[in-house]
């Protein structure tokens, strides 16, 4: 049995979408005793510091058709993949996002044309989707941000959903506008969380699953050497502005906690004239704390050791696919504010102190005192939250390989 994937994305590259990919065929491939082909854009790299991840497919499996590394949608892939899928026979074709991405402008509107010859093929194919269309987003983020609630945002949008797919054209835009992947029509569908499964599909037409991201907990709660710079009270990740990197911002101008940041793995100009302000304020003497900002660190897991002894994770993400930084520091031991998208409660749930994204910078301060006041109570709660979550991806990994075997 052959399942062959197009990921466009996949390490050396290490985002949070790369990871789920990669864990998802480790856990998948022994369990179906199957073999995996995978066609991506991502070049190889031979940095002994470069994310191999654990899925361990041999780089003869992997086609590497490099497009360029800026582009968000990596389209190169549809050139190639033809020719690639004709080198072997897939049981299955799993197409991973962007590849899922419903864009009809320029080159994009090729993408179609692929799944048209996948299907004429007879080859079952499904989709892994991790997030919303940044539109999408931005709008349920501005309802939120009215005083609406998830919940109410949600169906809004479903029922536009459905109101539009009565008349053909009007579907047409709709999907134009907020790139459904389901209007793909694949055979079915996996997503990161429920959240986003739901408005992936908003005709609910599609079979569809979720796995949360799968995690090694045990890796995370093993001792860890801490960061040589010290140890720090609040750690952020990934300063960019959907990640809620004014908020983290403001705790630094007005609050004399000591601070960590880590950049994260993509660069984009947003974050670039970010951090040109953010060192503008240092230079200043604005800061009110001794803030630290790191490149990069071999593994997260001494970021977290920094934070061990008095510290928590600060996530104030205005949305999320999953959250699975927050997961990782919960498993380490440390405590965490979030954000309260409902994707990310998908992962903490009750045992991180929720704030909405969008509240002001008094409810975030208020949080973190929260938090830091009864330490020992919130490290506590991500300890049993961990052990939920632990029984849970047992359960899921099962039902996956169910799904799964449904299409084979």
């Amino acid at each position: 049995m052959t399942i062959g994937f197009v990921i466009p994305h996949w390490p050396p590259a290490y985002g949070g979408g790369e990871q789920f990919m990669d864990r998802m065929i480790a856990a998948i491939r022994p369990r179906l005793g199957c073999d995996v082909r995978i066609l991506t854009t991502t070049p190889a790299s031979d940095s002994p510091d470069a994310y191999r991840g654990v899925s361990e497919i041999p780089e003869s499996h992997i086609t590497r058709v490099v497009s360029d590394q800026q582009h968000h949608y990596a389209e190169n892939w549809i050139d190639h993949f033809s020719g690639w899928v004709s080198g072997f026979v897939p049981d299955l074709l799993i197409f991973s996002a962007p590849a899922t991405y419903y864009k009809t402008k320029g080159d994009m509107v090729r993408v179609r044309e692929v799944f048209a010859n996948v299907r004429s093929r007879q080859i079952p194919f499904g989709f892994v989707h991790y997030d919303l269309s940044h539109l999408l987003n931005f709008e349920i983020g501005e309802m939120v941000k009215a005083g609406v609630s998830w919940e109410v945002a949600k169906e809004d949008y479903l029922r536009r959903a459905r109101e539009a797919s009565q008349d053909f054209d009007d579907w047409l835009a709709f999907v134009d506008t907020y790139e459904p992947p389901s209007a793909h029509d694949p055979d079915f569908m996996i997503s990161c969380s429920d959240w986003s499964l739901h408005l992936l599909d908003p005709l609910g037409s599609i079979p569809g699953f979720t796995p949360h991201p799968i995690m090694d907990y045990d890796s995370y709660s093993e001792p860890h050497p801490p960061l040589e710079q010290g140890e720090f009270q609040i750690g952020f990740v990934n300063p960019s502005l959907h990640k809620g990197c004014t908020t983290a911002l403001n705790l630094a101008l007005g609050d004399s906690r000591s601070q960590v940041w880590l950049r994260g793995s993509y660069g984009d100009a947003n974050k670039k004239r970010f951090m040109d302000l953010v060192d503008s304020s240092i230079r200043s003497g604005d800061i009110s704390c001794h803030l630290e900002i790191l490149d990069y660190v071999p593994d997260i897991r001494s970021l977290f050791a920094s934070l061990d002894t008095s510290g928590l994770l600060l996530f104030p993400s205005h949305f999320e696919g999953y959250g699975m930084v927050a997961i990782e520091a919960m498993a380490s031991g440390i405590p965490v504010v979030s954000t309260d998208h409902p994707a990310t409660v998908e992962g903490v749930g009750d045992s991180a102190y929720l704030v909405s994204p969008f509240a002001g910078y008094d409810d975030w301060e208020w949080a973190i005192d929260e938090v830091l006041d009864d330490r020992d109570a919130w490290v506590q709660a991500a300890a049993d939250r961990i052990r939920f979550l632990r029984d849970r991806q047992e359960h899921e990994l099962d039902s996956l390989i169910d799904f799964l075997q449904r299409f084979l």
